[in-house]
């Protein structure tokens, strides 16, 4: 819904400026730079808003607001007073009238100050592409939701291939049997004190010589052994 803004500014830069800005609002502004013909815009066509520079050419802003304020029609149309040569405590003295404004603001003053200004005082609509920057946020949202899927699933694939590669490129190696350990493994050196024992021809290559007894032992050898025993 559109709302109509009066703007009474005899300085025209400032009141483009206001106009231009405030449409971003929803708002439509009409500006004068007479109070006479200011007040009689407003009695024909009542505004949903009336911004009143105090300093104008001929009728100064506060003998405006005192009229707009005792027109039956008018009165409740909110009213901001702006000024740049006001003092804060003129304003105050202005504020103890029944003809008072609904706001005071200093100027200069932005447009979004403004708007600060308005809250409570008028229901003005959130500047034009709010929604599409709302749009924006979610699909920025959505994109980093499914990214991290996206990653999250390249990660498990690469864990998977790892896993399978390492299975057919370093299988698990067993242990040798004892019986697998050969003496070439092992690193010798002199001193060491291991005796390695020649290593024995096959059963089936050795000789069939009988093996010599063993020796008797000698009648002396064997009383001794006895007189021990």
């Amino acid at each position: 819904m559109t709302t109509k803004v009066l703007l009474f500014e005899s300085d025209a830069e400032f009141a483009q400026l206001l106009s231009t800005g405030l449409s971003s609002y929803g708002c439509e502004t009409v500006v004068v730079d007479d109070g006479e013909e200011g007040i009689s815009a407003a009695s024909a066509s009542p505004p949903d808003l009336i911004l009143l520079t105090i300093e104008l050419p001929r009728m100064n802003g506060f003998s405006v607001c005192n009229k707009l304020k005792r027109n039956a029609g008018l009165k409740k149309v909110p009213l901001v007073l702006l000024s740049s040569e006001a003092t804060e405590e003129t304003f105050e003295q202005h504020k103890r009238l029944r003809t008072r404004a609904d706001q005071y603001v200093r100027k200069p003053v932005t447009v979004e100050e403004l708007v600060q200004k308005l809250e409570g005082i008028v229901n003005l609509e959130k500047p034009s592409g709010g929604d599409e920057d709302d749009d924006l946020e979610e699909l920025a949202l959505d994109e980093d939701v499914e990214l991290e899927e996206v990653e999250e699933s390249i990660r498990t694939v690469e864990s998977e291939t790892d896993d399978a590669f390492g299975n057919i490129i370093a299988p698990e190696e067993k242990p040798p049997a004892a019986d697998e350990v050969v003496m070439d493994d092992l690193e010798l050196e002199p001193g060491d004190g291991l005796e390695v024992a020649p290593a024995q021809p096959p059963p089936h290559e050795m000789s069939a010589e009988p093996m010599a007894s063993p020796p008797v032992a000698s009648s002396a050898a064997s009383e001794a052994l006895q007189a021990e025993l």
